[in-house]
């Protein structure tokens, strides 16, 4: 099953565009791993919803910094990700359970402009 997985293309360009991505928590420090072997701090996993998910909770990580690239007080915030990928994994830990894991090159707040602007198709 695992080689079938890395087959499957996540669209993460549909996955923003069909509504609002939600940073509803902190990010938090993740590890980075060489070998199997943790070599330091990865970069930072933000929390989010995703509208085109149904609101699924979903973490994406940020590789490189370890200060945040949004500042998140106690409220959730429209943001979006630049060079957005996901590919599927298998969980043997639960059942073999097939789950996403989601990568960017950068987060960045949606201002209200630009939402109202995506939301109108394009036309002004």
């Amino acid at each position: 099953m695992s080689n079938i997985l890395k087959l499957v293309k996540v669209d993460t360009e549909k996955m923003m565009e069909e509504g609002t991505v939600l940073l509803i928590g902190k990010p938090r420090i993740f590890e980075k791993y060489e070998d199997g072997v943790k070599t330091g701090p990865g970069g930072l996993s933000y929390p989010c919803l995703f509208q085109g998910l149904d609101f699924e909770k979903m973490s994406v990580k940020v590789s490189g910094a370890i200060e945040p690239q949004v500042k998140y007080e106690d409220e959730p915030i429209p943001v979006t990700f630049q060079g957005l990928e996901g590919k599927l994994w298998q969980d043997f830990k639960n059942g073999g359970e097939v789950k996403l894991s989601l990568t960017a090159k950068s987060i960045m707040p949606v201002n209200e402009k630009a939402r109202l602007k995506m939301s109108a198709g394009g036309k002004e």
